[in-house]
């Protein structure tokens, strides 16, 4: 979690489900059997220089989304259909050697600032309609004709069409598992007027916006890894009072989603 600094609530919610675990061991029959037979590795901030400077209560865009470098390290990874020449930060690079040492099945990268549970892929061939929708919006290329000329301008409430992975019938299924036990994430409610809404609180990451260089992406091609991008709050930083009810909403959800790496 926390690899955007300034999205404060996966990191909190993590300590917790740490606590939550250590605790209840003795109690919980679920937890019990999780911890017996699944390796569990939970890793609360990826970023604790932007975590840092971030500001709480700050709920839109603020300061401690990128690293010390200012790079932001979800455009960070290697990308299998784009080139991504940006500078591997240590952080990137120690994600990419923690997954060459372990083999992971099933993971989450908790954000903020929306309410979805998004899967891959998160982008899409250079060569595909992508890219000539994003030059369509370029100042120079405003009075060419193409195909897509017809489409509105990007913007975070018209669809992009999805980019289907082999095994989207399985991340779908993920993730309407999480949407579902969620309270209100299923109801896939927008968060603020720029955003759209979520049908069954799910999302294609492409269908919702594509970029360069997720982790989300790199996780899956190239180690095999089935990953979620949980955005847990309509609140990139929530204040403290609010963290009980963020981990009550989440609480058993985590305990659903971990048992899904037996299966």
């Amino acid at each position: 979690a926390n690899m955007h600094g300034n999205e404060a609530a996966g990191r909190e919610v993590l300590l917790h489900l740490i606590q939550f675990f250590a605790t209840q061991y003795s109690n919980d029959k679920t937890v019990r059997w999780l911890l017996d037979n699944t390796r569990i590795h939970i890793l609360p901030s990826l970023n604790p220089d932007g975590f840092e400077i971030s500001v709480e209560g700050k709920c839109e865009i603020g300061r401690g989304r990128e690293n010390a470098r200012l790079e932001d390290l979800n455009r960070n990874f290697p990308d299998y259909f784009q080139n991504n020449t940006k500078p591997r930060q240590c952080e990137t690079q120690a994600i990419q050697d923690w997954l060459t040492s372990n083999t992971f099945v099933l993971s989450a990268s908790l954000h903020g600032g929306a309410l979805v549970a998004n899967y891959p892929y998160d982008n899409v061939m250079e060569n595909t309609w992508d890219a000539a929708y994003r030059l369509l919006n370029m100042p120079e290329f405003s009075n060419k004709t193409s195909p897509w000329s017809h489409l509105p301008p990007a913007d975070m409430v018209q669809p992009y069409p999805p980019s289907v992975s082999p095994d989207d019938d399985v991340f779908r299924h993920l993730a309407t598992v999480y949407a579902s036990t969620h309270p209100t994430m299923h109801l896939g409610q927008p968060c603020n007027n720029m955003d759209k809404g979520f049908q069954g609180g799910i999302s294609n990451g492409a269908a919702w916006y594509p970029f360069t260089g997720g982790m989300q992406d790199y996780n899956y091609i190239f180690h095999g890894c089935m990953e979620l991008t949980l955005e847990i709050s309509c609140c990139k930083y929530p204040f403290a009072i609010e963290l009980p009810k963020l981990w009550d909403d989440n609480r058993e959800v985590y305990k659903q989603f971990s048992s899904y790496a037996q299966f």
